[in-house]
């Protein structure tokens, strides 16, 4: 898969702390998503571009007011 490789190259450039924090930030997202009861079974974000499949404009706006609270 052409996208996977893209995610595996862009990996392979980050220094062992912006993969850390990318993780971190990563895991916060899956708890919002929880939280909105949107269904993350078996999705890793951080290495698995089909998991941005079903990402919307409105999920991401949702992340951003629940963070700011």
């Amino acid at each position: 898969m052409a996208a996977k490789s893209v995610f595996d190259r862009k990996l392979a450039t980050l220094s062992e702390n912006t993969q850390r924090a990318r993780r971190f930030d990563l895991a916060t997202w899956s708890t919002h998503l929880d939280v909105a009861q949107v269904d993350t079974t078996d999705c890793n974000f951080y290495c698995d571009p089909t998991c941005w499949h079903g990402v919307t404009s409105g999920l991401a706006q949702g992340f951003v007011g629940w963070m700011l609270k």
